[in-house]
């Protein structure tokens, strides 16, 4: 049982720490996006990582409950 509470921690952590490479070049495409003039699709882009880092408290706080 410990072994595998261990591995849904890793597995968390990995989700956790995998999203968050992804942010930062999420908002790296909102910056270009607004410098096209493209102001709709940078829109969507943030709320895509509105929804993001959303997912990302949720693995915290699983993570924190095993």
């Amino acid at each position: 049982m410990k072994d595998q509470k261990e591995k849904l921690k890793k597995y968390l952590q990995y989700w956790n720490d995998h999203n968050s490479s992804h942010l930062e070049k999420l908002n790296v495409r909102i910056e270009m996006a607004t410098e096209m003039g493209l102001k709709e699709v940078a829109e969507k882009i943030k709320e895509a990582v509105e929804f993001m880092n959303k997912a990302n408290k949720s693995l915290l706080e699983a993570f924190k409950m095993v």
